[in-house]
């Protein structure tokens, strides 16, 4: 029993990468729903779901993993998954502080009204796959040597699976002035949604018994995500 619990905590440690305060200030309305409209819950989970199944896939075939080890380890995951999955108001939270910062309550309306949207969720559910081709494979660990990537990157696997019209969309909010001070501030912003997720990370490894020492390895894992730096203008 204590060699399947050590392969369990080796398991979350080599898998599972983060994907980052001070004390909180009170974040206000309208930060609050920026945040649950940027930080999107059906996002989070889809996106932390198809990670795992991917990484372990990975770890499987690359003979690292074997099956049967997996499949008495299923529980382990969902119980770090599901914990990682509840930190999400957390990392909200946190997300929410920092954009009161940086955006105006307009902005923050603005962006809020037009991430919440049907069509805006629409859209991101129909871009995902595209993007997550490019995001998995560059995860390290588990004997395959990704690198992280850029946003653009993402992009360019998102950009073919839309419409004319959805590109006509992203174009009007890009170079509104909601959407031109959300670029400017996008690296913060991201850095700080990295720190909340890798926050949460060590909550849910700690609720799956892993040790210190795993912890801090996949603490100094580096954010899969690159955001690009904004473009000069001359």
């Amino acid at each position: 029993m204590k060699e399947r619990h050590r392969i369990g905590r080796w398991l979350i440690a080599a898998l599972l990468v983060a994907l980052p305060l001070p004390a909180l200030a009170a974040p206000s309305a309208a930060a609050r729903a920026f945040a649950a409209a940027w930080v999107d819950q059906d996002t989070v989970t889809t996106v932390a779901r198809q990670s795992l199944a991917s990484k372990i896939d990975t770890c499987v075939k690359n003979g690292m993993i074997a099956p049967e080890v997996l499949g008495a380890e299923q529980p382990l995951l969902e119980l770090y998954l599901n914990t990682f999955l509840d930190g999400l108001g957390r990392v909200q939270d946190k997300v929410a502080v920092q954009a009161q910062t940086l955006l105006s309550n307009a902005d923050l309306a603005t962006l809020a009204q037009t991430f919440s949207s049907p069509a805006f969720r629409a859209m991101r559910r129909q871009v995902l796959p595209g993007m997550m081709t490019k995001l998995v494979p560059a995860i390290p660990g588990c004997g395959d040597d990704g690198k992280p990537v850029k946003l653009s990157e993402l992009s360019a696997g998102a950009l073919p699976r839309m419409t004319q019209p959805q590109l006509m969309a992203l174009r009007r909010l890009a170079i509104s002035p909601a959407g031109q001070h959300f670029s400017r501030a996008m690296p913060q912003l991201t850095a700080t949604m990295t720190a909340a997720f890798r926050d949460e990370v060590q909550v849910a490894m700690q609720a799956v018994g892993a040790s210190p020492e795993a912890q801090s390895r996949v603490r100094a894992v580096p954010s899969p995500v690159i955001v690009d730096a904004p473009p000069t203008h001359r």
